[in-house]
């Protein structure tokens, strides 16, 4: 990559490092509030561990930009501890993003499938524990919202794949209104 373009993953790691600085902050006013009672260990201490996680993982990228598969680990950490604390919409984002930097670093390229199979184990345990602890309305609102983000995802795609020529050297490309 160009020097530009290794500024910019540098200014994205400050930036995620000063985000992830205030999470980490205001997860410790969540536990000493509430999360401190919590009966289940695993529940009691994941937001403070997925967000000091993060903001090592983002202090690690902002000297070392360019390695893309430690923003796979962030995000696949903070994915599967945001699905296990409450099965939010953010979880499901992070796991999806996730997937993504390991496609692009070519993780996937021998036993994609088996590799995805064993990928998503955590996430749905996660999914499991999150519906348990929440109730079977929070569970199906969380399933729900999760479905609508893919759906809106794939619009998005195809938004951005069928509106480009069908072939390389029509420049004309199909109206996106009729």
């Amino acid at each position: 990559m160009e020097y530009n373009e290794k500024k910019w993953w540098q200014i994205i790691a400050r930036a995620g490092a000063l985000t992830s600085t205030v999470c980490c902050v205001i997860s410790v006013f969540q536990y000493l509030v509430i999360k401190k009672y919590d009966a289940f260990p695993p529940i009691r201490y994941d937001s403070l561990i997925i967000n000091f996680f993060a903001l090592a993982c983002f202090i690690y990228l902002a000297f070392f930009p360019l390695h893309f598969r430690a923003y796979a680990v962030l995000f696949y950490v903070y994915g599967v501890g945001n699905l296990l604390d409450n099965g939010n919409i953010l979880g499901f984002l992070c796991i999806f993003v996730c997937t993504v930097f390991l496609f692009i670093t070519d993780f996937f390229k021998s036993k994609k499938i088996l590799k995805l199979i064993l990928l998503y184990i955590a996430p749905i345990i996660a999914m499991c524990i999150s519906g348990y602890n929440s109730g079977t309305i929070n569970f199906l609102i969380t399933i729900m919202h999760i479905l609508g983000a893919i759906y809106m995802t794939g619009l998005c795609r195809a938004l951005f794949f069928l509106s480009q020529p069908l072939f390389p050297g029509n420049r004309r490309s199909p109206p996106l209104v009729p």
